[in-house]
């Protein structure tokens, strides 16, 4: 019995050095955007998670069909025209603030749950929750906490860069917050979703692809 289980544990070590594990779907702002847009418009019932499954492609398709597209499941230039408003403008064509609606900042108020800033529900509108989660993230990542999302807020969360590393004992090297404590990567391959705060609930783990 305890050989067995041993080879079980060596093969089941030898599928992750091959990356044979279970995939992880990557998240996506923009796909975000998508299923809040869909959702608008009665097509899509699931939850806004920014991966681009089956649902979203079900869904995408029936837009396509209804508004005489090619039906492909992709949301294109052409789809998104089609969503009016709501596909529209893209993420980082604008300086965002609030009062403003629309595509990109459904795709920020996914970002910032993601970095552990929820804004409530994620529907396009910047309120005053998402002004709320803005100023948070920013006073997190040292940069002016204004509300204002612009180049420097947009680029520090796709970096998922947190402030205030050196009070909890790291240090910076190379832009990157390094602690008395090092963990080895069980896979070769980018994180896909890292430990915090999730649309108001603790992921308490890290997952790879």
């Amino acid at each position: 019995m305890r050989m067995r289980r041993i080879i079980v544990l060596a093969t089941a070590a030898a599928l992750l050095g091959l990356g044979l594990a279970p995939i992880a779907q990557a998240r996506n702002a923009n796909v975000a955007a998508l299923q809040v847009a869909l959702k608008a418009v009665g097509l899509y019932g699931g939850s806004v998670d920014g991966i681009r499954g089956p649902g979203t492609r079900r869904a995408v398709r029936r837009f396509q069909r209804r508004h005489r597209l090619a039906v492909d499941g992709v949301a294109g230039p052409m789809t998104r025209r089609a969503l009016g408003r709501r596909g529209r403008p893209r993420l980082g064509s604008r300086t965002m603030r609030r009062g403003h609606r629309g595509w990109d900042v459904a795709a920020l108020q996914f970002m910032l749950g993601r970095r552990g800033r929820p804004t409530g529900s994620i529907d396009g509108g910047f309120g005053g929750r998402t002004l709320a989660a803005v100023r948070s993230f920013q006073r997190a990542a040292g940069l002016v906490a204004d509300g204002v999302v612009g180049p420097a807020t947009l680029r520090a969360l796709r970096r998922g860069r947190r402030g205030g590393g050196h009070r909890h004992g790291g240090r910076r090297r190379g832009g990157r917050i390094r602690g008395p404590v090092v963990f080895f990567r069980p896979v070769r391959a980018p994180i896909t979703d890292g430990f915090g705060m999730r649309w108001g609930r603790m992921h308490t783990g890290i997952d790879f692809p």
